[in-house]
């Protein structure tokens, strides 16, 4: 029955075999009908989304504690990260408020930078703000584009499955791998950048 499937689907174009192992991909003409539905998703419900707030949406790693702290002290303490763009944390006035119904013992900023922030910028808001329990992750580059519209069809792919309804059957064929793909290729961004950061401000 599978194979039947499979073959009909080929002789419509919509998934096609590789003749060196005999693998099996979609099609071009899939593709593009696929990102072209994935496009629009993204335009009509996740245009108006910020960047941070997907991310946090999306980035489900977000706890860290630091070993060596808890063995000597014999006690647990562990901190939580989240995204937030760099224009917003140049508005902010009084930090004690990202703790505020937090169920942690400080946190750690994951800078996008979308107003070329400086180091120094960073460096002088801490210093004026006397941040305590609070890390900033600095990344001195924009968030990569690429792994931008990745993440904002991740969500739209997402959106698709959930609302089954609205596509076709090869669509519904289609999705779970578009998500797994999406989501391993903005996993391996995150990690690359923000593993490698400079960190400010690091007070447990």
């Amino acid at each position: 029955m599978i194979d039947g499937i499979i073959n009909s689907m080929i002789s419509r174009n919509i998934l096609k075999k590789n003749v060196n192992d005999n693998s099996i991909d979609f099609a071009v003409i899939a593709d593009n009908s696929i990102n072209e539905l994935i496009n629009n998703t993204v335009l009509k419900k996740f245009a108006d989304q910020q960047l941070s707030d997907l991310l946090n949406k999306f980035d489900k790693n977000r706890y860290y504690i630091s070993n060596e702290y808890n063995f000597k002290n014999n006690m647990v303490r562990f901190y939580k990260s989240f995204y937030l763009e760099a224009s917003k944390l140049m508005n902010i006035s009084d930090f004690s408020n990202l703790m505020i119904g937090q169920d942690c013992d400080g946190i750690i900023i994951n800078l996008i930078n979308d107003s070329k922030a400086k180091s120094s910028d960073i460096i002088n808001i801490i210093s004026n703000a006397k941040i305590k329990n609070v890390i900033i992750r600095y990344v001195d580059k924009p968030f990569n584009g690429i792994a931008k519209d990745r993440l904002y069809s991740l969500f739209a792919a997402k959106y698709l499955m959930d609302n089954k309804k609205e596509v076709s059957d090869t669509v519904k064929l289609v999705l779970p791998s578009y998500i797994e793909d999406s989501a391993n290729e903005v996993n391996k961004y995150l990690k690359s950048v923000y593993d490698k950061a400079k960190c400010y401000n690091f007070s447990l």
